[in-house]
C-alpha cells in the first residue's frame, strides 16, 4: 500500500519527469478590443481595405486588368460605396505601399475645397495596421477568402466583361454583407 504513494514521492522529485509532464504554460488575456469595435454604431461606420488580387475582364479580343489603380477610378469606387453605404468615419487596412499611396491620394482629395464642401467637413481617418502584425487585419482577410470563394464557384475560368464582373461583385457583396453577425444560441431554461 506504501508503494505507490512512495513512487508518487520519487515521480514529483524527479526533474526529467517533471519537465516532461508538466504543466503548460496558459495563454495570456487577451487586450482589450478597440473602443471602435465594441461601441453602438451604425453598419459600414468602420470599414476595413484589403487587396484581393487582380480582376481580369475581357476587353474586346482579349483579355486584360480591370483597372483599379489610377487616382480616379479609385475615387470614383469610393463614391459608389459612399452611395450604397455611407460615409464611414475610418478606413481600416493594411501596410502595404498600394495602400499607404491611396492614403495619401485619399487625403489630397479630402483637402480639396469642392470635396470638403460636398462631404459637409467629414473627416475621414484612415488608420494603417502595425507592420509585421498580419493577425490585426485577419477580419478582412476572412472577409476577402469568403468572396473568392464565391467568385471561384460562380466565375470559375469565364471571361467575364467589365458589367458582368460588376454584376457578380455586387451580388456577392450582398451574399457576404447578409450572412449572420452573430451565432443565435438557444439556451433552455429550466422552470
Amino acid at each position: 500500500m506504501r508503494g505507490r504513494s512512495v513512487i508518487r514521492k520519487i515521480l514529483r522529485q524527479c526533474v526529467v519527469c517533471r519537465k516532461i509532464e508538466g504543466q503548460h504554460y496558459s495563454a495570456p488575456d487577451p487586450p482589450p478590443l478597440p473602443a471602435f469595435r465594441v461601441s453602438e454604431n451604425p453598419p459600414f461606420n468602420y470599414i476595413g481595405v484589403d487587396f484581393a488580387g487582380p480582376l481580369y475582364i475581357n476587353g474586346g479580343l482579349r483579355m486584360r486588368r480591370a483597372k483599379l489603380g489610377s487616382a480616379s477610378t479609385r475615387a470614383a469606387s469610393f463614391g459608389r460605396f459612399v452611395a450604397r453605404k455611407g460615409l464611414p468615419e475610418r478606413v481600416i487596412s493594411d501596410n502595404a505601399k498600394t495602400f499607404k499611396g491611396a492614403a495619401k491620394t485619399f487625403k489630397e482629395i479630402m483637402n480639396h475645397q469642392d470635396v470638403d464642401l460636398y462631404l459637409e467637413g467629414a473627416k475621414i481617418q484612415w488608420v494603417f495596421n502595425v507592420e509585421k502584425a498580419h493577425w490585426w487585419g485577419k477580419v478582412f482577410e476572412r472577409l476577402i477568402r469568403s468572396v473568392k470563394r464565391c467568385f471561384k464557384k460562380v466565375i470559375g475560368r469565364a471571361r467575364l466583361t467589365y458589367d458582368e464582373l460588376l454584376t457578380i461583385v455586387l451580388e456577392t457583396e450582398l451574399i457576404v454583407n447578409c450572412r449572420q453577425l452573430i451565432c443565435h444560441l438557444k439556451i433552455s431554461m429550466k422552470l
